[in-house]
């Protein structure tokens, strides 16, 4: 059984294939290590798992991603964000969204 932590110094390490089999635990606190690791792991491959992780089950699942988001997304992420920010029943999970595609932009810029 994984650890929070253990994820975590796994996305310190930048080990993205062993992070992102966590991303698929039935465990809420696992899957939200997962993509708080993969915010520490730049690249396309990470984008594309956070993505798919906007629409977890659990609010505090994708509120982690959209704050991994906020570090390593991109302007492919916009849509993406955009998307998903029309349809997010949390309040606070959108508004950590709505920052995730502002943090896009200002990248952009």
């Amino acid at each position: 059984m994984a650890s929070v932590e253990k994820i975590l110094e796994l996305g310190k390490k930048k080990n993205l294939k062993k992070v992102a089999k966590y991303a698929e635990s039935k465990k809420e606190e696992i899957r939200a290590a997962a993509y708080e690791a993969m915010g520490s792991i730049p690249g396309d491959d990470s984008v594309n798992y956070l993505i798919t992780g906007l629409t977890d089950p659990s609010a505090a699942v994708r509120m982690q991603v959209a704050l991994s988001l906020q570090k390593v997304g991109s302007d492919r992420t916009t849509e993406f964000l955009k998307h998903q920010i029309a349809k997010e029943p949390d309040a606070k999970v959108k508004l950590e969204m709505e920052k995730a595609l502002s943090a896009d932009r200002d990248k952009e810029a």
